[in-house]
């Protein structure tokens, strides 16, 4: 029996934020990323060394740089890369991660802006089902 062949994933492209002010505009457009991010994006962009080719930054570094905490900086990192936006490459010294070196990836600016990234749709309020569209079939008690 044949295997069926599953199709090769493409290699991001990485690019330089630097003079790339449509990106910068399609980012803050963007419906599907929220404000965390978008700050995050930005504040990882203004550090892009053209040398490299990418930022080498922790993200304590990136926390005190944006006002926030480490882990609410690394969550909005995870988005980014959830969304495309972002590669990383983390760096290890004696078993333990020291810095990131972050990638900017190529995305269709009509994608950015209109929330195309394949992240899931915040709900209004954090709620998952309003209380209109519960119904009382649907709860556990009145079965039975």
């Amino acid at each position: 029996m044949r295997r069926k062949r599953t199709p090769a994933k493409p290699t991001p492209q990485y690019f330089s934020p630097r003079h790339e002010f449509k990106i910068y505009a399609a980012i803050r457009a963007s419906i599907a990323l929220p404000p965390g991010p978008k700050i995050a994006w930005e504040a990882l962009a203004d550090l892009f060394y053209p040398d490299s080719g990418s930022v080498t930054y922790s993200y304590e570094e990136l926390a005190r740089d944006i006002g926030l905490k480490r882990d609410q900086a690394k969550r909005h990192v995870k988005v980014l890369q959830r969304a495309g936006l972002l590669a990383i490459k983390t760096r290890f010294q004696y078993n333990r991660q020291i810095e990131n070196e972050f990638f900017f990836v190529c995305r269709d600016l009509q994608e950015i802006r209109t929330g195309d990234l394949g992240l899931p749709r915040r709900s209004q309020g954090g709620l998952r089902q309003s209380r209109a569209d519960h119904t009382p079939s649907d709860s556990p008690a009145s079965e039975g």
